[in-house]
């Protein structure tokens, strides 16, 4: 059996679902660059659960002009969380556990998912950084990125920008979180810490 990322059941849950037939759904949200592949690649790793990053509609809409990657998470989620939802509420309940992440979809957009479930569990947790010194987020982007990382072909003012932005968006995704009963990791200090932190969030029964 293969798990997912996003609070509900796994560990000795994840038996019960195996023998009961129940589907877990996983979505790890937040803000850009807080640790979400991070937290899904681990899943994979060591329970392989399968896992769809949501950037690759926001890429395919992008290259069709329909959405700018570079708009704010709200903008984006205007128009991609529609087909999003039709994405993960389409996928095949008779394959195993599934993860999603992404960064533009919200706690308010998956109060409606979770009512279209249809027998399926459904767990979910956001990352953000809504109290960090933007220019140490610059300086940890810079240190970890990889040399194929997209950040490489930004400046270092254009990063700035990008991480106020998604500084304000966790405010947001925090506010809704506590509103909505989601749970959230502020990841601003302790980055790995926050990101192992979450993945035993998802492991962990409810």
């Amino acid at each position: 059996m293969r798990q997912c990322p996003v609070i509900l059941d796994i560990a000795a849950k994840s038996l019960h679902n195996k023998l009961s037939g129940v589907q877990v759904l996983y979505l790890v949200g937040g803000a850009s660059r807080s640790g979400k592949s991070q937290v899904v690649k681990r899943l994979l790793s060591e329970k392989q659960v399968p896992y769809f990053p949501l950037d690759v509609i926001m890429m395919a809409f992008a290259n069709g002009a329909l959405v700018n990657h570079r708009d704010t998470p709200g903008n984006r989620s205007k128009v991609l969380w529609p087909f999003t939802e039709t994405v993960i509420n389409v996928t095949p309940n008779n394959i195993e556990d599934y993860a999603f992440e992404g960064d533009y979809f919200f706690p308010e957009n998956l109060k409606s998912l979770e009512k279209r479930m249809h027998g399926r569990a459904f767990k979910a947790i956001f990352l953000g950084y809504s109290n960090i010194d933007h220019r140490e987020k610059l300086k940890n982007i810079r240190r970890y990125a990889s040399q194929t990382d997209w950040t490489k072909k930004r400046t270092d003012d254009e990063l700035l920008e990008h991480i106020r932005v998604h500084s304000l968006f966790s405010r947001t995704l925090k506010e809704q979180c506590v509103t909505l009963g989601f749970n959230y990791l502020e990841a601003s200090d302790d980055f790995l810490k926050y990101v192992d932190e979450a993945y035993r969030l998802l492991i962990a029964d409810p």
